[in-house]
């Protein structure tokens, strides 16, 4: 099947989709730690006594919400593979080019596409990092809280 010629603008409609997608899962996790810290501030300066059946049920539910959080980070959490954008991501112009010419003969630009590829790749790493660490503080919430509730 010979390709058309919108080879390029489909490619960079991709990656460009890719970019739109991983800002939104960036806004989602920020929404998402800052409503769990809230919560865990609010549960732990609440000033009730540690007996006190309020308290107990803001701890659980504390827990509840790590526990939520752990699994929707690891939702969140990017699998970088080599296909679509990861395809060029690695690639100079000519490679680029090269491949695009194999599918397509006409001649296009390919230094948008390596460019955007680049910079959703590394918003991507940044991303996974991100998750990471989040998915390891709310292990440690977890932890303070079960050291907290067990001195």
């Amino acid at each position: 099947m010979i390709p058309t010629a919108t080879t390029l603008t489909s490619e960079l409609a991709a990656v460009r989709n890719e970019l739109s997608r991983v800002d939104a899962k960036c806004g989602t996790l920020t929404a998402l730690t800052g409503a769990g810290m809230l919560a865990l501030i609010t549960t732990l300066t609440g000033g009730k006594a540690h007996h006190d059946a309020a308290w107990w049920c803001s701890w659980f539910a504390t827990l509840f919400l790590a526990a939520a959080t752990i699994t929707l980070l690891s939702v969140l959490r990017p699998r970088l593979g080599s296909t679509g954008f990861r395809r060029y991501a690695y690639m100079d112009p000519g490679q680029i080019q090269r491949l695009l010419t194999e599918l397509h003969p006409a001649v296009v630009e390919s230094e948008d596409l390596m460019v955007l590829s680049q910079i959703v790749n590394r918003k991507y790493l940044a991303l996974r990092r991100a998750v990471d660490l989040t998915m390891f503080a709310a292990a440690v919430i977890a932890l303070a809280l079960v050291v907290g509730v067990v001195a």
